[in-house]
């Protein structure tokens, strides 16, 4: 198919608004994480910007008569599956320590508001976790990410069978499964991140980014793409990750106002 130069320039919109709440999220994430988790969300943003800005840079070639060069439009999916994968895990693996978070009390989840115990090193302070010595993790951390948080090795298991499963039966669909599955959940995560935090418009700014990313699942999967129906989905892709990154924007500015986000989980040395 023939792509107007224009559409697919605009097919950059979205990919600078992903990129944008990708910056936005992985500080803000490095401040209220564990190092292992910053460098999981990290690694996730990197796949999903690359990702997108590799099918904007092929749909560009092929409009303005280069080459088509498959590979970059390929690699779509191989890198957002994953990256949005890790993405995933990394905001279920965020325990705020120290100060409030989201109006709830010092330490606590912000998704459950329940308060986690995370003792001082050589403290002795019974319930911490911690020996005398310090070679106890805080809390039962392992690697500064919190008890109870699904394990790093399942989602990136996830990721690998959706992968292997794409290029055994060389069809996108798997990786399309996977992009859908963890995008669902880093949207929910950061949703009722922002539910707890009060932040209402927030709130509605990430339900629309799920919903809108169904929609364009239904769109993309029409067999005849003409035109008309590419501007539309270029459209709805835009308003999607503006309202992505709008929603992150304003969460990580409650958190500062309500004073939490600046202390990082941390485990005895």
């Amino acid at each position: 198919m023939e792509y107007p130069p224009s559409l697919a320039l605009m097919d950059f919109l979205p990919v600078f608004a992903m990129a944008t709440g990708m910056v936005l999220l992985v500080p803000h994430v490095s401040r209220i994480a564990a190092p292992l988790v910053t460098r999981v969300a990290q690694a996730g943003a990197v796949l999903v910007v690359t990702g997108g800005a590799l099918k904007a840079i092929w749909k560009t070639i092929v409009a303005f008569g280069g080459p088509d060069i498959t590979w970059l439009a390929a690699a779509q999916f191989p890198l957002l599956g994953p990256g949005f994968t890790l993405l995933a895990w990394a905001v279920l693996a965020v325990r705020p320590s120290g100060g409030t978070y989201g109006g709830v009390t010092e330490g606590a989840d912000p998704l459950t508001g329940r308060a986690e115990r995370h003792g001082v090193e050589g403290s002795g302070v019974e319930g911490s976790g911690v020996e005398g010595s310090g070679g106890e993790e805080n809390g039962g951390e392992e690697n500064g990410v919190p008890a109870g948080t699904p394990p790093l090795w399942a989602f990136a298991g996830f990721a690998l069978v959706g992968l292997a499963a794409a290029f055994a039966i060389r069809a996108t669909w798997p990786l399309l499964l996977v992009t859908t599955v963890s995008s669902t959940v880093l949207a929910v995560r950061l949703l009722l991140m922002a539910r707890r935090a009060g932040e209402t418009v927030g709130s509605f700014l990430l339900g629309f980014t799920i919903i809108g990313t169904y929609s364009m699942g239904m769109l993309a999967s029409r067999p005849e793409q003409t035109i008309t129906l590419q501007w539309l989905e270029e459209s709805l892709n835009t308003l999607i990750w503006t309202s992505f990154a709008t929603a992150v924007w304003r969460l990580i500015r409650v958190h500062a106002r309500q004073g939490g986000g600046h202390a990082r989980t941390t485990s005895a040395s």
